[in-house]
C-alpha cells in the first residue's frame, strides 16, 4: 500500500502544479475594474474582447460621427452584433445602444503582371447612450 500512496502523491503534485500554471495564465488576461458607488469590483476577461474588436477607424468621417456618439471599429469577420456589443462593454465599460455592421469588399489590384485582391473588412458602427464617450484616439 505504501508504494501506491507514493504514486498517488506524485500524480496529485503534478496536477496541482498544472492548475497553478493555468491560474497564473488566466490572471494575466484579466482586468480588474475598480468599484464605484453602485457597482462591486468585477474581474472581466478582455482576452476574447480584443479578438473581436481589432482596431478603431481613425478618419475624418469617423471623427465627425464620434461627435454624435457613434464610434467605428474594424472587427473580426466572424463576429456578430451581440459579441461586438459585449466586447465594447468589456473593454470600455459602456453598454452600447445600437450596433450596425458592414462588410467592405477588398479591391482588386494589380501587382505588375499578376492580379491580386485586398482582404475584406468588417466594420462595426457602435452607438453609445447620450452623455457616454470612449477615448479611441489615445495613442494616435
Amino acid at each position: 500500500m505504501a508504494i501506491l500512496d507514493k504514486i498517488k502523491n506524485k500524480k496529485s503534485e503534478k496536477t496541482t502544479e498544472k492548475k497553478a500554471v493555468k491560474k497564473v495564465l488566466v490572471e494575466e488576461n484579466k482586468e480588474v475594474v475598480p468599484a464605484t458607488a453602485n457597482k462591486i469590483s468585477v474581474v472581466r476577461d478582455t482576452s476574447t474582447a480584443f479578438k473581436v474588436i481589432l482596431k478603431p477607424v481613425v478618419s475624418e468621417k469617423s471623427n465627425t460621427e464620434e461627435a454624435k456618439g457613434t464610434y467605428t471599429f474594424i472587427v473580426s469577420e466572424r463576429t456578430n452584433k451581440v459579441e461586438i456589443k459585449k466586447a465594447i462593454n468589456d473593454i470600455y465599460g459602456v453598454l452600447p445602444i445600437k450596433v450596425r455592421t458592414l462588410i467592405v469588399e477588398g479591391k482588386a489590384k494589380r501587382f505588375g503582371k499578376s492580379r491580386g485582391r485586398r482582404s475584406n473588412l468588417k466594420k462595426a458602427f457602435v452607438t453609445l447612450p447620450k452623455g457616454k464617450s470612449i477615448n479611441t484616439h489615445e495613442g494616435v
